[in-house]
């Protein structure tokens, strides 16, 4: 896990992390920021309204259906039914921040509205940072997936 994250997101994402390692959905906790990183950057593309890619998972998270949730995600390149098999995925509109909890059995996809202040150029930034150092948005207001 990453020493520069928020206590809140770094403690959300040792749970998720926790849960992934124990379904040996992932090899290690480097595998899982990676797949965080991922999931977070399809969330905020999904705020660009001429993103084909982004329309579609925005679309599925608006349904708030969980097959529709996981197959939008799996079309772009993220499988969640490895992982999350028999979790119920839904968005959660009133935060920013995701979590999951394995009693239940739910992931909570964070997709709140979009604030006026988020920019398309901060959106496009973090969707298409590659450095495998940043885990996280830089910019506050972008949704951050625990997942």
């Amino acid at each position: 896990m990453s020493s520069q994250r928020h206590p809140k997101v770094e403690e959300l994402c040792q749970a998720a992390c926790d849960f992934a390692l124990q379904k040996n959905a992932i090899a290690n906790s480097e595998e899982f920021d990676q797949l965080h990183k991922k999931i977070t950057q399809l969330l905020a593309q999904s705020w660009i309204s001429d993103s084909i890619d982004g329309s579609q998972l925005r679309a599925a998270l608006l349904t708030n259906n969980s097959a529709q949730i996981k197959q939008a995600f799996t079309d772009l390149g993220v499988n969640l039914n490895d992982l999350l098999d028999e979790i119920t995925v839904s968005a959660d509109w009133d935060t920013f921040y995701g979590s999951i909890d394995p009693q239940k059995k739910e992931l909570y996809l964070p997709y709140p509205p979009r604030p006026a202040e988020v920019t398309d150029g901060q959106i496009i930034d973090w969707v298409n940072n590659t450095n495998p150092q940043d885990l996280d948005p830089p910019y506050a207001y972008l949704p951050c997936s625990s997942f």
